[in-house]
């Protein structure tokens, strides 16, 4: 099964579109279309949510957003938040109820302190990901990025990346001129950016948490 989002130049969604749009090749092999369909299918989200010392100014405009994305969800959507600093943490395993407003469990990641273990807690992700109820299958990665306290590795994670999940990130980062930037936190950008185009998909940036 293959998953399409279809955007113009301005990000925007295209719709409409049917299989004599598409064409799909296996090693250059044109491939038949067993079935092609249109519709908001159930998707099963794992977040990870970065709690590092890195967020401390962070983390507070993060959550509000985390929350405003879970309010769009399909109500038989599922979540798993992962939270993270110096190891990652499973705050809850699939759920169904996120989406609703009077849920706490999106409230409870950790006071950001410690150190940044962002390979392991997408490691730890991917593996909870095999066992996701929903066909389709998405990563939520919300991090400024840069790691430097896992003990996985990037080349780790490229052997475990699944072709049916999709990894997004939303990178949280400082302005480029800003004071007492770890080197680590200055590769954020190229690591997070690398980890979303590995699946298929991409990162989006901002310098403002607003």
């Amino acid at each position: 099964m293959i998953n399409v989002l279809v955007t113009d130049a301005h990000d925007r969604l295209v719709s409409g579109l049917g299989p004599d749009n598409f064409d799909i090749y296996d090693d250059k092999v044109p491939q038949r279309f067993v079935a092609f369909s249109a519709e908001d299918a159930p998707i099963s989200v794992g977040i990870i949510f970065d709690t590092s010392g890195s967020m401390a100014d962070k983390v507070g405009r993060s959550k509000v957003a985390l929350l405003d994305f879970m309010k769009t969800a399909n109500p038989h959507d599922e979540f798993m938040l992962i939270d993270f600093n110096s190891g990652p943490r499973l705050v809850s395993d699939f759920y169904l109820g996120f989406w609703r407003p009077a849920d706490s469990r999106a409230r409870r990641v950790s006071v950001p302190e410690g150190r940044t273990a962002l390979l392991d807690a997408v490691y730890l992700a991917l593996v909870k990901m095999r066992n996701a109820p929903a066909g389709r299958k998405a990563l939520l990665v919300i991090s400024d990025g840069g790691d430097n306290h896992s003990r996985y590795t990037e080349s780790d994670l490229r052997r475990l990346v699944q072709s049916d999940v999709q990894i997004y990130a939303v990178g949280v980062f400082s302005p480029a001129g800003a004071q007492r930037r770890a080197q680590e936190e200055i590769r954020g950008p190229q690591l997070l950016g690398e980890m979303a185009e590995e699946s298929g998909d991409r990162l989006f940036s901002t310098t403002d948490a607003s």
